[in-house]
């Protein structure tokens, strides 16, 4: 399956390093090219030109985004949405690009609403090259293919130091990225640098691009890499680049998981059962325990959770609640699953049918597993009066010949 990696741990991100960084590793500016002249017939915009060249101040060799523009400027959310959308019709990118970009630019407009609150700002985003760093930058990833595969986020950085907002100097990381992260529950680090690193024309672009965000690569084999870098002084960051990289990864599903553990050696049975009664009841998707040795040779459990980035805090919360620890170690996991779905067959048992669901799940076009749902084949076992092994049997037989018949349909 086609992977793309959005490294942003070096400088953050912004639309034109994303730009840069897709054209270095493609080599291909023809979206670019219908964007900007989409652009250029918009009433508010007199004129619109980019290029893409070598960066002379990069540490690595990277490419780096220029424009030039005579502008008006849009009037109000209205106007800028409508402009949106006359390019994106202008340059005929996919259903699927065309939402990502509506929901970049519904971020940024959430978070200008919550920081300007008498009224729309135009001077923060409602400009030509808002809309080409948008717009460019997810055309370039449609036209690519990446959105047909898995866009993995490397946790992005912000920057420190001060950042003008407004005519204001306001102290880093900057109020728009942290509420576009915010609302899109997007992790991030920081690093103690003077400058802006992620922006929020870059926070909303990543966070409706990536499949999964997390601090390491995903498993994946590189086949490309592209560089960019910005407008931006370096202010002393000698890697101020945007890194993606292209490849290839398992077929099956890739996303990421939250885990969260903690050791326990002074509560009883009791008060651990409970307590994973209570995690499940708030959302973990499986919890477990796992019996070691601790300090001073004691015996100890482990209690570990399967959550996501939306639960974790409130069962880090109700873990530390019920067991009286004193720390949970947490762990954001990238992960490998085979894609699932859900399907159903009739099984017949003495004169009487019943319909049991089947979870079949697949790598690619290979079958790994059929399995019958254990609790229709419980209620089945009972209502039948005969024992569950019993009723597996048939079941299995009918799942058997249910396949025969399908793949025999197939060919």
């Amino acid at each position: 399956m086609k992977c793309l990696v959005i490294d942003s741990r070096l400088a953050g991100i912004a639309g034109d390093m994303l730009i840069s960084a897709l054209v270095d590793l493609k080599g291909d500016e023809e979206p670019l090219r219908r964007t900007a002249e989409a652009i250029s017939g918009l009433e508010s915009c007199r004129s619109f030109t980019f290029s893409v060249e070598e960066s002379d101040d990069s540490f690595f060799p990277a490419k780096k985004l220029s424009i030039e523009i005579e502008e008006g400027g849009v009037d109000g959310k209205d106007g800028l949405l409508e402009a949106a959308s006359l390019v994106m019709d202008a340059i005929g990118i996919s259903p699927a690009a065309r939402k990502k970009a509506e929901a970049a630019f519904d971020d940024l407009l959430y978070a200008e609403k919550r920081l300007h609150r008498s009224g729309f700002n135009r001077h923060e985003i409602a400009s030509a090259d808002t809309l080409f760093d948008v717009i460019g930058s997810i055309a370039l990833l449609d036209s690519a293919g990446f959105f047909d595969g898995i866009i993995h986020a490397i946790t992005p950085v912000v920057g420190a130091g001060s950042i003008s907002v407004r005519g204001e100097q306001v102290p880093g990381p900057a109020p728009a990225v942290l509420e576009i992260f915010a609302r899109k529950k997007i992790p991030f680090s920081g690093r103690d640098v003077d400058m802006e690193f992620t922006t929020p024309t870059g926070a909303a672009i990543l966070a409706n691009i990536a499949t999964t965000v997390s601090p390491i690569y995903p498993p994946m084999t590189p086949e490309a890499t592209g560089y960019g870098t910005g407008t931006r002084r370096n202010n002393g960051n000698p890697s101020n680049v945007l890194r993606v990289v292209a490849g290839e990864t398992s077929a099956a599903s890739n996303d990421s998981i939250v885990m969260l553990e903690t050791n326990v050696d002074d509560i009883p049975g009791e008060i651990i059962g409970y307590t994973i009664e209570r995690l499940f009841a708030e959302g973990a998707a499986d919890v477990f325990v796992t019996g070691a040795i601790g300090k001073k040779n004691r015996p100890v459990n482990i209690i570990s959770v399967i959550t996501n980035r939306q639960n974790h805090l409130r069962l880090t919360e109700t873990l530390m609640k019920e067991t009286g620890t004193l720390g949970v170690r947490i762990y954001e996991v990238p992960r490998l699953v085979a894609d699932r779905t859900r399907e159903s067959i009739n099984v017949g048992v003495g004169n009487k049918q019943y319909q049991v669901s089947l979870k079949r799940s697949t790598v690619g076009e290979r079958l790994v597993s059929l399995k019958p749902e254990y609790d229709d084949l419980k209620k089945i076992a009972l209502d039948a009066g005969l024992s569950l092994r019993e009723i597996m049997d048939i079941a299995g037989k009918e799942i058997s010949d249910y396949e025969s018949r399908s793949e025999t349909e197939k060919n």
